[in-house]
């Protein structure tokens, strides 16, 4: 089970890095720097991008949507769901679904060939910025939700330390044994040690 929820890491990870990458990348350099210039050439080298572009957006949208949905599933197959505070996370987790699905459909029309995605492309400018924006928007989200759920898994959140006076010889969560030695990377293990 560890591994498997590695790789779903994993995958949400390079999916993300690789959407949100190549829309910075277009926005800052290719597009910034005028890099087609003008005319049936510029036409020609953005068409052979396109294909290639719009190839990687599909495959890190699947691994994002393949990734999520496992990553949600097993949140509420193993009890993790409920613990959270249920105000603060889903709320964030439903906007962060909601922004990732606009996000998707516009970089797939801003790579696509339909007549819809040819009117936008024609304002590249515009819905490529707000396309980064929000996805770095999902990434912040992303980044607090993960907080939220690392410090409400706690019994006491105030004192960590405090409920292992009551549970001496229990495992610490991640979350807890990172509260308790902040400057060690023990987050990342799958196992940490008992107190006795």
């Amino acid at each position: 089970m560890f591994w498997l929820l590695v790789i779903f890491r994993w995958m949400h990870i390079l999916g993300t890095i690789a959407l949100v990458g190549s829309a910075l990348f277009y926005w800052q350099v290719l597009l910034a720097g005028n890099v087609f210039g003008s005319g049936d050439n510029a036409n020609k080298a953005w068409q052979s991008l396109r294909g290639r572009w719009a190839r990687l957006v599909m495959l890190s949208i699947l691994l994002l949507l393949v990734s999520g949905t496992a990553n949600t599933f097993l949140m509420v197959k193993s009890g993790e769901f409920k613990q959270v505070p249920a105000g603060v996370y889903h709320g964030l987790l439903a906007l962060k679904i909601g922004l990732a699905i606009v996000v998707f459909l516009l970089m797939s029309f801003l790579t696509g060939k339909t007549a819809v995605a040819q009117r936008l492309q024609k304002n590249m400018q515009l819905w490529i910025s707000i396309s980064v924006i929000l996805a770095v928007l999902v990434v912040m989200l992303a980044g607090i939700m993960k907080s939220t759920s690392c410090t409400s898994s706690n019994h006491d959140k105030s004192e960590p330390v405090l409920s292992l006076r009551h549970e001496p010889t229990r495992l610490l969560s991640p979350c807890e044994t990172a509260m308790i030695f902040p400057f060690q990377t023990v987050g990342c293990a799958p196992q940490t040690a008992t107190f006795s």
